[in-house]
């Protein structure tokens, strides 16, 4: 398994708490709206793992989703959708490259 977060730390752990439960896992360092990061990552899965089954992608920006949405900053509003949206396509985009090649 992999875990691929911007959130160093709960990854580490994550794939600490895999191990100690008998489990495999790999913690890569990305951002999601970065397409370099999740190229590198589908390649870093296929390289140790062999091959890629299957993906959840599933990132999310939910700091300023409690707020109203007139008072979001476009700024906001733009980081917002490169990791809810921007960042789930990207995965998809790699993962099928990966699949066809």
């Amino acid at each position: 398994m992999v875990i691929a977060s911007r959130r160093v730390e709960l990854g580490r752990e994550a794939v600490r708490e895999i191990e100690e439960a008998g489990g495999i896992a790999l913690f890569i360092p990305i951002d999601v709206a970065r397409a370099s990061d999740m190229e590198t990552l589908v390649t870093k899965t296929v390289e140790a793992f062999g091959r890629l089954d299957y993906a959840l992608n599933n990132a999310a920006r939910v700091d300023e989703a409690l707020i109203p949405l007139a008072d979001l900053t476009e700024e906001d509003f733009d980081k917002t959708i490169g990791i809810n949206l921007k960042g789930v396509w990207l995965g998809m985009k790699y993962q099928i490259r990966q699949m066809l090649a």
